[in-house]
């Protein structure tokens, strides 16, 4: 089960650092007065969340995967996986969470509703995470038109993080052609 784990956040890396943009609209909110192939939206709408994003790297040490899904009927859900080379171990975080955004302050306000982590396919729920909030200033990088970077700071610890928008079929499809050729 840790090799198919492996595998599988190896996969999911590949996956990740080859795809990079989503064809989704961005809202006439989000257009800059001249066009440009590539800026920092003035001001996004909720709908410019909408999808999937995410990020990955890997070392000597080990792989790290950043994803988050931001739903139209403002659920979403983040999962992290870290993959350690010289243990073959694998750590997962999964939190889903209800969303909210505030167009005026470009701000997001989460509220955990799920929270678990898995350490080489044990789960365990943090019920103490639970209804956690949270405060998000968004940020949106448009490239060629179209949201390509999400830039997440959290208001209270400064942490910061940026993903790239993903397309689901194109990592569907790319998941299937991978399988094909390295079963």
């Amino acid at each position: 089960k840790v090799r198919t784990n492996m595998n599988i956040s190896r996969l999911i890396l590949t996956v990740l650092t080859s795809l990079f943009l989503l064809n989704s609209p961005v809202s006439s909110a989000a257009k800059p007065e001249q066009a440009s192939e590539m800026y920092i939206a003035n001001k996004i709408t909720g709908e410019n969340l909408h999808g999937f994003w995410g990020n990955a790297i890997e070392n000597e040490e080990g792989a790290l995967i950043n994803t988050t899904i931001f739903n139209p009927d403002n659920t979403g859900t983040d999962i992290t996986i870290m993959s350690f080379k010289a243990t073959k171990k694998v750590f997962t975080i999964r939190q889903d969470f209800n969303w909210t955004f505030d167009e005026k302050k470009q701000e997001i306000h989460q509220t955990v509703t799920d929270y678990k982590t898995s350490f080489n396919g044990k789960e365990e729920q943090n019920k103490q995470k639970i209804g956690e909030k949270s405060t998000i200033k968004a940020r949106i990088l448009i490239i060629k038109g179209l949201p390509g970077m999400l830039e997440l700071t959290d208001k209270a610890s400064g942490n910061q993080i940026s993903y790239f928008k993903q397309d689901p079929d194109k990592i569907l499809n790319h998941l299937e052609n991978s399988k094909k050729t390295h079963p």
